[in-house]
């Protein structure tokens, strides 16, 4: 019933259905050995169960196609809010001047917006990589104690710290902000 659908399921409930209650008494009728054998009432109500059992088989597969059918559009309806929240969030965080990026565990760069690739490149000389590492030497060698600052991210705290690279004639100082952002994991 379930690979018929709900029309081609229920046409084929109805046909076993007639078969059950109309077909098979009129064949039974005509054999008089069997009906000697058997009991009339006992049969007819064998016939009308056959029936009630093809049509609720039918009715259930009808109710879990309906169910799987509004949790499929539930779900599509989910995903396309989801889908339009990190549109706008995305778009939120490449049109801010501030320098936003975003590390795994392990301190590779997952994402970076436009002012964090800019200011990035300025500094060192290149883009950031997604994937790569963020401490890489030259790095490192302006925040020696980064390390330690993204352990204490890692454990759960808000680290603050100030920033200061030299950039041609003056020096620039940045905020930087590493903030914990927990999964379903912790």
């Amino acid at each position: 019933f379930f690979l018929l659908g709900a029309r081609g399921g229920f046409f084929f409930a109805a046909v076993m259905s007639v078969y059950a209650l109309v077909l098979q008494p009129l064949f039974l009728a005509e054999s008089p050995r069997y009906m000697a054998h058997t009991a009339g009432r006992l049969l007819a109500v064998g016939d009308v169960f056959a029936a009630v059992c093809n049509m609720g088989v039918w009715g259930l597969s009808w109710l879990h196609s309906r169910a799987r059918e509004h949790a499929v559009a539930a779900l599509e309806l989910t995903l396309k809010s989801q889908r339009e929240s990190e549109r706008k969030l995305s778009s939120v965080v490449e049109s801010t001047d501030d320098i936003v990026c975003s590390l795994d565990a392990e301190g590779r760069l997952l994402t970076a917006n436009a002012a964090m690739r800019r200011w990035f490149s300025r500094l060192f000389g290149h883009e950031p990589r997604l994937g790569e590492p963020l401490t890489f030497p030259g790095f490192l060698e302006h925040h020696p104690n980064f390390p330690e600052s993204f352990a204490r991210a890692l454990r759960g705290e808000r680290v603050r710290v100030e920033l200061v690279y030299p950039l041609e004639e003056a020096l620039l100082a940045l905020d930087f902000s590493l903030t914990p952002i927990l999964g379903e994991d912790g």
